[in-house]
């Protein structure tokens, strides 16, 4: 006769952590992946599913590089990651940017990103991002007071 269960349990941090590369390969955003993974009735905190999503992307590989070049400089190609985007770009940027609020002084750090068909330098994708954010007015009534570039995702098989 079998024993009862041989297998132990998975946790939901466990099962996310197998489930992730799959979205990934399938090029289904972190954030629609998460959606799907708690309709399943996965249970896992927000900051911890986008953190595992961005390393099992590849966004993580370069970044401290990335982090530390000088604004005028543009990435190098082979510190861009490939993949399926969902919009029809060439390149998809990250980055974390504090938000200061016009009125009250306070600051808010976010993870943005934005799409441009672009291989530009540092100083050229901040003038786009702003001009994005003007041009759908997201949050007019602050300024941004510091944006720390992430990664770049490159659109697979289109030209640079």
């Amino acid at each position: 006769m079998f024993a009862e269960s041989a297998l132990a349990p998975v946790s939901w941090r466990q099962l996310a952590y197998m489930v992730i590369p799959d979205y990934v390969k399938k090029g289904i955003s972190a954030t629609r992946a998460l959606k799907e993974f708690r309709i399943a009735g996965g249970e896992i905190r927000t900051q911890v599913w986008h953190e595992w999503y961005r390393e099992k992307a590849g966004l993580m590989k370069m970044q401290p590089q990335i982090e530390r070049m000088s604004p005028e400089k543009t990435v190098p190609k082979q510190w861009i990651t490939e993949a399926d985007l969902k919009r029809p770009y060439h390149y998809r940027v990250f980055a974390e940017v504090d938000y200061t609020d016009f009125t009250t002084g306070a600051v808010e750090t976010k993870w943005v990103s934005f799409y441009t068909d672009e291989l530009e330098s540092f100083e050229d994708w901040m003038t786009e991002f702003e001009r994005q954010r003007q041009e759908f007015n997201y949050r007019t009534n602050q300024w941004i007071s510091r944006t720390t570039f992430k990664g770049v995702v490159h659109q697979r098989g289109w030209g640079y």
